[in-house]
């Protein structure tokens, strides 16, 4: 038998005299999941992937070409099972949002906030512009991300004309906001999910 995808818009071009059988898969079952693929879920959520999946097999993989993180909190609310080896170091070296900066950045950021009036998401976007604000959201700290905001700014960056991943590829600045987004938003929730599960150990 022979496997042939289709979208469902392409169903009437099928010959009428035929059988078939239907069925639903994932966008990248059985293909190579990327870095940037699991950027563009963290913001726009869907690609439906397997989070157990994720963590245990594409998360090790992946972190040996990117070893200064990915997003990867979305992925672990609700996992509890251990996590080894690179996943657990990634974890390990992010404990706050000023471990996702570099020494340049973290040198930058006190006086770069100083020079701030409006030291928000909106704020950031109307000073810098909204082209280049994603090099200068990454110096707001947790309390001062509004979440929808970023999300949105994030998800209007990612919806051009390109498809998300091409807009990420070689933008490591962009990439680092949503490792950032995806930590302020999902670091706590899987905080206390690991703490409840503790609990109940």
């Amino acid at each position: 038998m022979t496997s042939v995808p289709l979208y469902f818009e392409q169903l009437d071009e099928l010959p009428a005299d035929a059988s078939y059988v239907l069925g639903v898969a994932t966008a990248n079952n059985g293909g190579i999941i990327k870095a940037e693929n699991l950027y563009a879920d963290s913001v726009l959520g869907n690609k439906y992937y397997n989070n157990e999946r994720v963590v245990e097999e594409y998360l090790p993989e992946l972190l040996k070409a990117n070893p200064g993180g990915l997003p990867m909190y979305k992925y672990l609310v609700g996992y509890d099972k251990p996590v080894y080896d690179r996943v657990k170091q990634s974890l390990l070296a992010h404990n706050c949002i000023d471990d996702f900066l570099n020494d340049g950045l973290r040198h930058t950021k006190p006086g770069y906030r100083e020079s701030l009036q409006d030291i928000s998401v909106a704020g950031i976007i109307k000073e810098a512009g909204f082209e280049v604000a994603y090099k200068r959201l990454i110096f707001l700290e947790p309390s001062e991300i509004n979440l929808d905001q970023l999300k949105d700014y994030l998800c209007s960056i990612l919806k051009t004309e390109k498809s998300p991943e091409a807009v990420l590829r070689n933008n490591s600045e962009l990439k680092r906001l949503i490792r950032i987004y995806d930590f302020v938003k999902y670091h706590r929730k899987m905080s206390l999910a690991t703490s409840s599960n503790s609990a109940n150990t």
